[in-house]
Formats: structure tokens, C-alpha cells, sequence
């Protein structure tokens, strides 16, 4: 779990997550995390609200298409 804590999302706006250490922009937020958090064969990232809500969720490798009705594929940082 990770929060972030001055990040608006407007309806329809993308953000890209990193792993990895760097500067926030409108466009790309860090973790500034040392170690690697995702799986590159199959995992899932949910984006809540600040009440818990979910919002969205992406996932990719084995039930991808089950979670996301989908078969996109997604580069992960």
C-alpha cells in the first residue's frame, strides 16, 4: 500500500507510477521505493479513493483478462 498524498486525479486523467525514485509531476509520481514491489509475470494495482473506495484497477500476466475483461497490453515501471 502506498499513499499519495498531494495527488488530484481529474475524471479521464492518466498518471504513471513508478517504483523508483524521482521528482512528482502531473504526470508521474514516485514511490521512492529501493527494491522492486511488482510481479512482471502477473500482478494487479488498484487505485482507491482517499475513503477506500476503489476507483480503478489494472492488472496484467496470468487473469488479466478475468479482472479486466481486456487483453491490453502495459509497460510497468
Amino acid at each position: 500500500k502506498y499513499t499519495f498524498r498531494h495527488l488530484r486525479l481529474n475524471g479521464h486523467s492518466t498518471v504513471k507510477v513508478h517504483t523508483g525514485s524521482g521528482r512528482d509531476t502531473r504526470h508521474d509520481v514516485y514511490q521512492d521505493r529501493r527494491d522492486h514491489i511488482w510481479d512482471n509475470r502477473s500482478d494487479r494495482a488498484t487505485l482507491s479513493d482517499r475513503r477506500g473506495s476503489v476507483v480503478d484497477t489494472e492488472s496484467w500476466g496470468r487473469g488479466r483478462d478475468r479482472d479486466r475483461g481486456d487483453d491490453r497490453g502495459h509497460d510497468r515501471d
